[in-house]
Order: structure tokens, then C-alpha cells, then sequence
């Protein structure tokens, strides 16, 4: 752009104003001819003119005020006559882009007036005579992005786009991002490409965006010369929330080597599984997780230790593995064996031993094993059983020693542990 200026410039001058001969040099102390400046550059103004024919000429002075006819500074001195332009303000930048986390203070502000006057130096390096005054006039500062919108919805997301800006300097765009309303704005990332309109924000760093939150954002839009627009407005999106906690959920308690579980099935839509967190408290199992079917809302599980204890929490899992709040905690426990016989008793009878205990507490005993041990050796063997709390036993000899135990028995057929050993010796 500059350089296109400058040659538009130099044909200008070359059309104008005839070039002078050696018969017309002017003198030393008189300005450059055709001194111009070019507007509309980004925070900078191209200065040309023609060189001083005079070779008493070293050089020239440039000088700048922020108002027509008062208070020139110098800006710039050139020590060669053959030296025609100067570039006020930033220097030209690279082409590839590459912006900066803070743009430098610039040199000259955005679409504001500027003038400039020249002077040559002569050769005993005295300024010659002021030219006349020019003016130019920075351009403005980039336009922002059109239509920036964040859309809500996305699993620890946000989704961000915007239309192109009609500015043609514009060569990448600067995102910020606020976590609450009265939060700070701060700068997340920076996009290169003019044409690039989209942008997923997934979070800074190692840090990721909460579910169920709500995130502020704004953009800007970077030129050439790395000078940014102002930020648009703030749109606000949020993230989508977990899914909800699992409510109805009830534990079974009294089944053999088994508990089952149910709960009422998730509102959401897009639900994926169902996740059990199983915790046994009265042992060294460690915790664990079942994956349950979508089509599920009821678990049994089976081959368990008989009268343990879990507990059980259910979780919701969405198609974006987004996992709810685990629910209520559950209690289950599976039926325990029934308790052991107690106070045995034995006593003779003429021929017969007679075994007695006392009745279970358990309702649903089915039966009692009676257990003999009988020999020098003490070998134990199930004599037989009873629905009753009692048994006679009629295998015996006198001089023998005989010794009973008793196990419950209940209509699942679980056993209780065997009860302490009553002996007696039948006399001879």
C-alpha cells in the first residue's frame, strides 16, 4: 500500500511540475520541492518529495505538530540528499502474522490529522527555510467482527462464530472470555487468517470449562499493522449441564446371595448408560463401577456373601460422557444364614439318648441337621434331621461317649454354623 502510494505520488509530481534544469538549482537554504504526504495509512504517514538539486545539500530535517501552525517537533533528520521519502509512525511488518499479547503503544493515534513541514541542511549543517505545511490523516482504527455470537449447549464447550468485516487489512482476530459477569475480560487466544470465522473454546491450559456454567465473550480484530479494533459486544453462552441426579432408587434386603436394585429412568433425552457405584462396608472390597444399559432401570446382583452389606449409588452418563450427579446413597443387604443353635441339651431315656436345643428365632426355618461324633478316632457324621427343635437318637451302647452338634436349617437351604458340642457318657 505504501510503496503504491508513493509511485501514485511520484507521477503525480513528475506531471505537474517540470523537472528543473541546472540553469534553475535553488539555492541551499530553500525547501525540497514537491514535498507531499499520503493519508489514509494505518497509525503512519508516507512523507516524499523531490530531491534537492543543489549539491550543497546534505540533508533534511522533518518536522510534525498534532495541529496546523504551531508547536513543530522534529521527527526526523535524513544526512544524504539523495534520501526522498520517510514512513512516520510504525514501521512496515512482517508478513507473517503474529500477534502480540499487548500492542505497543502506537506512534501516531487512528484517523487523526497530522502536520508536517520540511528544510533542508546545508553543507555547513544549517536548517534552510520551513516548506509550506502539509497534512495527512491516519486511518481508522480495524472494524470488529460482524455478528459474534457463542452458542450455549456444548459438552464443556463453547462454540463461537462471526461474519467477515469488510476492512481488507485485517488479518486475524483476538477472543476474550470472562467467567462470570463481573469478571475480568482477558485475552484467551489469538486467530490468524481473516477468513478464519469460527473458533471452539474447550478452556485455557490444563484448565477445561465447567458444565452448567455460564461464559462471557467478546472479539477484535487484528490488522496488518497489529493495531486491534474495539471489542464487540458480549454475547454469553453456557455449557451444557450434567445430567440430573437419579431419584426412586431402593436397595433389596433379605435375598439370597443377592440384592437387587432399581431406580426411576433419567429425564434426558440423549442418555447414553447408567452408571452403579457398589461400596461394601463391612469388608476390605474396594468400590466399583457397572456400566447398566439405557434400556435398564433395575440390577440385580448376584453371588454375594450371605448377610453382607453395599451400598449403591446410580449416575446418569449423557452421549457426550457427561456424567450426573450420583444419587441417593441405597442400602441392600443379602439374606444371612440362619443363627446358631443354642442351649443343646442330652438326656437318657432307657435305650435312647434324647437331644434337645432351643427354637430358632428365624421364621423360616425348614429343618435341623443333628451331627454325632461317636469313636475313639471322633469321626462326625449327620445323623439325621428334624423339623423339630429335638431328636432321638436310639443307636447307642452303654459304656459309649457321644457327642452332638446342631445346624438350622432354612427354606433357601442356608446353614447356620454348627452349634457347640454337648458330650455324655451312657453308663455300662
Amino acid at each position: 500500500m505504501f510503496l503504491k502510494g508513493i509511485i501514485r505520488l511520484l507521477f503525480i509530481c513528475l506531471g505537474m511540475f517540470p523537472v528543473l534544469s541546472f540553469s534553475e538549482i535553488l539555492p541551499p537554504e530553500s525547501p525540497p520541492q514537491n514535498f507531499l504526504a499520503i493519508s489514509g495509512e494505518i497509525q503512519a504517514v508516507p512523507l516524499t518529495w523531490m530531491m534537492h538539486p543543489n549539491t550543497k545539500v546534505s540533508g533534511y530535517v522533518i518536522f510534525r505538530s498534532n495541529s496546523k501552525g504551531s508547536d513543530f517537533k522534529e521527527i526526523a533528520k535524513l544526512e544524504s540528499r539523495y534520501i526522498t521519502s520517510y514512513l512516520d509512525g510504525r514501521e512496515p511488518t512482517s508478513t507473517t502474522f503474529k500477534l502480540l499479547a499487548k500492542l505497543q503503544k502506537p506512534l501516531l493515534a487512528d484517523n487523526k490529522n497530522y502536520y508536517y513541514q520540511i528544510a533542508a541542511i546545508t553543507g555547513e549543517n544549517t536548517i534552510g527555510e520551513f516548506s509550506k505545511t502539509i497534512k495527512a490523516t491516519t486511518a481508522q482504527r480495524p472494524s470488529p467482527p460482524l455478528n459474534f455470537r457463542a452458542f450455549s449447549g456444548g459438552a464443556n464447550v463453547i462454540s463461537l462464530n462471526w461474519l467477515l468485516p469488510k476492512d481488507k487489512t485485517i488479518i486475524g482476530y483476538r477472543i476474550y472470555r470472562k467467567n462470570s459477569k463481573d469478571g475480568e475480560l482477558l485475552s484467551i487466544t489469538d486467530i490468524s487468517g481473516r477468513l478464519t470465522l469460527s473458533y471452539v473454546d474447550k478452556g485455557s491450559g490444563e484448565e477445561s470449562l465447567e458444565s452448567g456454567h455460564e461464559y462471557h465473550y467478546a472479539i477484535s480484530s487484528i490488522n496488518q499493522a497489529e493495531v486491534e479494533s474495539f471489542i464487540t459486544k458480549i454475547v454469553v453462552a453456557k455449557t451444557k449441564n450434567v445430567p440430573p441426579p437419579i431419584e426412586g432408587i431402593s436397595a433389596s434386603k433379605g435375598k439370597v446371595k443377592s440384592i437387587e436394585l432399581s431406580w426411576d429412568p433419567s429425564p434426558i433425552p440423549d442418555l447414553k448408560h447408567y452408571v452403579i457405584i457398589k461400596e461394601r462396608i463391612d469388608a476390605s472390597e474396594s468400590n466399583k463401577e457397572i456400566k447398566v444399559s439405557v434400556d435398564s432401570t433395575t440390577y440385580f446382583d448376584e453371588n454375594l456373601p450371605d448377610g453382607a452389606r453395599y451400598h449403591y449409588k446410580v449416575k446418569a452418563v449423557d452421549i457426550d460422557d457427561l456424567e450426573g450427579t450420583p444419587s441417593l446413597e441405597a442400602s441392600g443387604i443379602t439374606k444371612s444364614i440362619p443363627s446358631t443353635p443354642k442351649n443343646i441339651q442330652v438326656s437318657m431315656d432307657n435305650d435312647k439318648l434324647i437331644v434337645r436345643w432351643n427354637k430358632n428365632p428365624e421364621p423360616d426355618i425348614e429343618k435341623y441337621e443333628v451331627h454325632k461324633i461317636t469313636g475313639f478316632i471322633g469321626v462326625m457324621k449327620k445323623l439325621g434331621v428334624t423339623k423339630k427343635p429335638s431328636f432321638v437318637d436310639r443307636d447307642v451302647e452303654k459304656g459309649d461317649r457321644v457327642s452332638y452338634k446342631i445346624v438350622a436349617v432354612d427354606e433357601a437351604n442356608l446353614k447356620s454354623e454348627k452349634s457347640d458340642v454337648i458330650t455324655i457318657s451312657i453308663p455300662k
